[in-house]
């Protein structure tokens, strides 16, 4: 294990955490209640990992890896934070080639970066389905995002979409993206795109590594899920917590899956931002059980 060999997962998780929010510790998107089992209609579309479980002989995620389990209130206020309305005006801000032509404003941001075509247009898109005035371009053509854009979520935080890494990336990328990520003081939280049919590669190890460089709290996320076999995904699951496992000191310790066609995860993501950025309350919390690695 690289770095990993006096800290437990607990503590991996407590370090992402603290520095998404300062008004947040581990115990702040740590939950005791659960979102009913008797129904099971819409569960997959809340946490994709749920249908996985009944495949495997061992748990998918531990307790101490398992940090954000949402209740029906924080998926409701997840979904209204990312709903436009006359008193929540959602969109597009700016696009910002350079940091010093970022927006200026004291509002915490949420940034998603990913390889070339992991589908983060689409997501972000996802995202803001209820907001139809948004215009998010995507495309089928790698490498579509070229600047470093800006969205807008009412007066409580900034989406920004961050050019792709990789296949066709921007020549200034290490000018814009990576000097966006390093300087920008009201980072919050970075969304860490993996295409769950191809898995981590080598171009996705070399983000990761840039990412704990600059010490920032980060977060994986598993995109396409409609488009494997379960025990393909359920592969991909476990390879990912591997590679968290083994090369990561401040990504949280739990992965996130998600749809962008059938939406599955994307109340959970809402949720999960909204609560990591200070902005939703959360309806209860408690510790759950630790365990040391």
């Amino acid at each position: 294990m690289q770095g990993h060999a006096t800290k437990s997962m607990l503590a991996f998780a407590k370090e992402a955490v603290s520095g998404i929010s300062k008004c947040s510790s581990l115990n702040s998107i740590r939950h005791a209640s659960r979102v009913s089992r008797t129904s099971t209609k819409g569960a997959s579309t809340l946490d994709p990992l749920k249908p996985l479980q009944p495949m495997s002989a061992i748990p998918i995620l531990e307790d101490s890896e398992r940090i954000f389990v949402p209740t029906a209130e924080d998926i409701r206020q997840g979904e209204d934070l990312f709903t436009a309305s006359k008193t929540n005006e959602i969109g597009f801000v700016l696009s910002a080639p350079k940091p010093e032509f970022a927006p200026k404003h004291d509002m915490p941001e949420v940034a998603f970066v990913g390889r070339s075509n992991v589908g983060k247009s689409s997501l972000i898109k996802a995202i803001f389905k209820k907001a139809p005035g948004v215009v998010v371009k995507t495309s089928k053509t790698p490498g579509h995002t070229k600047t470093v854009n800006f969205f807008q979520v009412g007066r409580h935080l900034m989406l920004v979409d961050m050019p792709g890494y990789g296949f066709r990336q921007p020549r200034d990328f290490a000018e814009s993206a990576e000097a966006y990520l390093a300087t920008r003081k009201n980072l919050k939280n970075t969304v860490l795109l993996i295409d769950c049919n191809t898995g981590v590669k080598d171009v996705d190890l070399l983000a990761i590594e840039m990412l704990e460089q600059f010490s920032l709290p980060y977060m994986i996320v598993l995109t396409k899920i409609d488009r494997p076999s379960k025990h393909l995904l359920l592969r991909s699951v476990f390879d990912t917590k591997a590679v968290i496992w083994n090369h990561t000191s401040f990504c949280l310790p739990q992965p996130f899956l998600v749809s962008s066609l059938n939406l599955d995860g994307v109340a959970m993501l809402k949720a999960f931002i909204g609560i990591t950025s200070g902005v939703i309350t959360q309806s209860q919390m408690a510790d759950s059980p630790n365990s040391s690695r």
